[in-house]
């Protein structure tokens, strides 16, 4: 007779060796797709399995975006006379600085013209004075100028009121 042990055991044995059996190949094929292989042991399409090269080209991306902005490339085009367009590679820091001293150029040179309509505009209010307020009969001519002028304004007000 045999010990109910020994029938367990017999039975434990014979179902790891069968599991053992079955899982197997699952347990292959899984760690085949981990590894990016198919059952045959070809590469998958898409495989989710990142290789050397796949984190050189994203530390490649991540050392592209952590460079600082003066060292980014700009790719201008500059049309030709003849039609034709010549494309450089500018560096952002470069262009940028050049842009700023352009800038500071125009404001200087805006800054220098305002000066001399202001000076202008103080030299043409001096010669007013000086023809219209240094000449008597001017100054009556000018002060005739404005009654007529107020007596228009008047007769246009009461025109208006009409209508």
């Amino acid at each position: 007779m045999i010990s109910l042990v020994e029938a367990t055991k017999a039975y434990y044995t014979a179902a790891a060796e069968s599991s053992e059996l079955h899982l197997k190949p699952v347990l292959d094929s899984l760690l085949a797709r981990v590894n990016g292989l198919d059952a045959q042991g070809k590469p998958l399409p898409n495989s989710n399995v990142h290789t050397q090269d796949s984190f050189n080209a994203l530390f490649a991306a991540d050392e592209n975006l952590s460079r600082p902005l003066e060292d980014e490339m700009l790719r201008v085009q500059f049309p030709q006379k003849d039609g034709s367009t010549l494309v450089k590679e500018l560096r952002f820091g470069d262009t940028w600085k050049k842009f700023q001293r352009h800038y500071e150029q125009k404001r200087a040179e805006m800054a220098k013209m305002k000066e001399a309509m202001q000076n202008l505009e103080l030299e043409m209010r001096a010669l007013k004075e000086e023809v219209v307020d240094g000449d008597e009969e001017m100054r009556d001519l000018v002060r005739t100028h404005e009654r007529e002028m107020l007596g228009f304004q008047g007769q246009m007000n009461e025109a208006e009121k009409e209508y």
